[in-house]
């Protein structure tokens, strides 16, 4: 096998690893009267139902232990930050300060409720509440422009303004906002 497919594989691999489920009821069953008819090694069975030996032995471990196929309950995790009730006080809070960045928004439900939450935390959980949080019409202020000693004014890449500045756009709609801008 070449190795560009082999790190292709092993690239499916992990990513199938990462995010896979567990294995059904069925397969598990499969394995077990595999392994009971002596139909092959650990090893061997483990190749022929493409699961790893570590998973063969740790269900042979489990069903003659409990006598049972089905996978372990998940471990559960990091509980919650924030209660419900605080949940809702932060969708107030955005709804009452509009304008207010994240940090804005962590102090003051430090203030109200004690408890302290990071700057993506709270981004995190506006996003999931699909909260609007857009800052007001900022038409009136005036723009401020960087400005180099000679008084021409500088992009923020450093290049001089007055020459022609070629983007790369990754999506189709950042291009024609370029071309808009042009």
């Amino acid at each position: 096998m070449p190795a560009l497919w082999k790190g292709l594989l092993r690239q499916l691999i992990i990513h199938v690893i990462l995010i896979m489920k567990p294995y059904s009821r069925d397969l598990r069953q499969r394995i077990i009267n595999a392994y009971t008819n002596q139909e092959g090694s650990q090893r061997q069975i483990a190749e022929r139902f493409g699961v790893s030996l570590s998973f063969v032995q740790g269900l042979l471990k489990r069903y003659r232990s409990c006598g049972t196929l089905d996978p372990k309950p998940h471990g559960g995790g990091q509980s919650p930050k924030l209660n419900p009730e605080q949940i809702l006080l932060v969708a107030q809070l955005v709804q009452k300060n509009k304008g207010a960045t994240l940090l804005q928004l962590c102090h003051l439900l430090e203030e109200i409720t004690g408890v302290r939450v990071s700057r993506p935390t709270m981004g995190r959980i506006i996003k999931k509440l699909n909260l609007n949080r857009r800052r007001k019409n900022r038409k009136n202020k005036p723009h401020r422009q960087n400005k180099s000693t000679n008084g021409t004014h500088k992009h923020k890449t450093g290049i001089l303004q007055n020459k022609p500045v070629v983007a790369v756009a990754k999506t189709a709609h950042k291009i024609e906002g370029l071309i808009r801008a042009c």
